[in-house]
């Protein structure tokens, strides 16, 4: 989806100038808006899709209350997770 040069830049994005980098994040959020408009709505009407669609986003936006019930405190806690969740709750309706 994303070209090697945007990819390095979400890596490093340093190493890009002021000029090139604004064309690279337009890009970047083109296909992004373009993902979400078009092939997700796809992805969350197929059942199997749908369900591990679910999973990953929890895991990428609450990876550790994901793993384990409560706080443990050996790991630190996200607390941004759960308004992460809320701006993706079309995902779960």
């Amino acid at each position: 989806m994303l070209s090697k040069t945007e990819l390095g830049f979400l890596k490093n994005p340093q190493q890009f100038n002021h000029g090139y980098d604004r064309v690279l994040l337009h890009r970047i959020r083109r296909k992004l808006n373009d993902f979400e408009s078009r092939v997700l709505p796809a992805l969350m009407q197929n059942e199997t899709t749908s369900e591990w669609l679910k999973r990953l986003i929890i895991n990428i936006t609450c990876p550790y209350e994901a793993e384990v019930a409560g706080p443990s405190p050996a790991r630190p806690t996200n607390l941004g997770c759960w308004d992460s969740l809320r701006s993706s709750a079309y995902f779960f309706s």
